[in-house]
This record gives structure tokens, sequence and C-alpha cells, in this order.
């Protein structure tokens, strides 16, 4: 940006018109936000939908353990096919390639386990529920 353009009385205007918009924007996303908070709420965490809500999360963090796995077992056999290491054959390279993926599956579902806690607890408090609401329904 020039200094010209910052001093002009266009930019001034738009710019103006800009802030206004986004102070606009802002109002409403926190109208739609408390509308939220207060259906999800009155809807509780043990219904349908909220049991829905912390599927979908569960679901997604075990993928994300899943991509893990997979990206680090590619980097496995690509550093396994640098180090042309030429003392197992094709068979012990995909032996340990799978023993890697175990491993690496292994520690992306533990490191998965306490993240989809976490968020199942964040979901217990967005909703205003105990998390041990349940367990007396």
């Amino acid at each position: 940006m020039h200094a010209r353009d910052a001093a002009s009385p266009e930019y001034d205007e738009l710019y103006a018109r800009q802030q206004k918009k986004e102070h606009k924007l802002a109002k409403l996303a926190g109208e739609k936000d408390a509308m939220e908070r207060v259906a999800r709420s009155k809807v509780g965490l043990w219904s349908d939908y909220g049991l829905a809500a912390v599927r979908d999360k569960f679901w997604y963090m075990v993928n994300e353990g899943t991509g893990f796995a997979k990206r680090s077992t590619w980097w496995d056999a690509f550093f396994l096919v640098l180090s042309g290491r030429g003392d197992e054959g094709i068979a012990g390279f995909f032996m340990r390639l799978l023993m890697n993926f175990v491993f690496n599956f292994t520690i992306g579902m533990v490191g998965t386990l306490p993240l989809s806690l976490s968020l199942s607890l964040s979901l217990c408090l967005m909703r205003r529920q105990q998390p041990t609401s349940g367990a007396y329904a």
C-alpha cells in the first residue's frame, strides 16, 4: 500500500465501510453462537444430536490417528529405501514396514485418545451438562 492511497478520501471511506461491515458481522456471529449455545444446552448431551456430535468427534480423532500412522510409515519407507540396506529381501522390507505401521498406528491411537476425551469433555461443557449426567439416566 502506498502512502498516497492511505491518505485519499476514497480509501478512508472504503476502509470505514469495511470496518462497519466487519463489526456487524462479528455481532451477528456472536448472536448466532449464543443461540447455538442455548439450543445445545436444551437438547442435552445424551440426546441423538449430542451423541452424534460426540461420535463425529471420536471418528474424526480416529481418522487423525490413522493419518499420523500413514504419514509416519511413508516416511519410514522413504528413509529405509534411502538407507539402502541390502541385508534383507523384499519380504523382510515389507514385514518391517508392516511392523512400523502397527507401531505408528498404536502411537497414533494412544496420542489421539486424550484429545478425543478432551473434545468430549468440551462438548459436555459447551452443552452445560455434567459429564456423568448420563450415568443415572
